[in-house]
């Protein structure tokens, strides 16, 4: 089955500062491993039919871990893959505080 995937608002909100708001000065950043890993996170959503036998439910929320990066919350709805939230591991934001 192929699902069409969509990224909600706070989805797309959370992955755009995840890679845009990159750590370190500007000749020594962690954007190549940003860059690497945002595009590791569309390949396995792009391709979200080849993982569904990893999803798991906890707390009646659907979840899927994209390697060792991030924990995507979804909702599903025939053909439909809504992508609510996105926890990532090792919170790359908490530097900001």
């Amino acid at each position: 089955m192929i699902f069409n995937v969509i990224l909600s608002p706070e989805a797309r909100r959370i992955m755009d500062i995840y890679f845009e708001n990159y750590q370190g000065t500007q000749n020594n950043n962690d954007m190549s491993k940003r860059a690497f890993n945002y595009s590791r996170i569309i390949k396995f959503l792009s391709n979200f039919d080849a993982h569904i036998d990893d999803c798991y439910i906890s707390d009646n929320k659907n979840y899927l871990d994209i390697d060792n990066i991030c924990r995507v919350e979804f909702a599903k709805e025939y053909h439909n893959i809504l992508i609510e939230n996105i926890t990532f591991f090792n919170n790359p934001f908490a530097w900001q505080t």
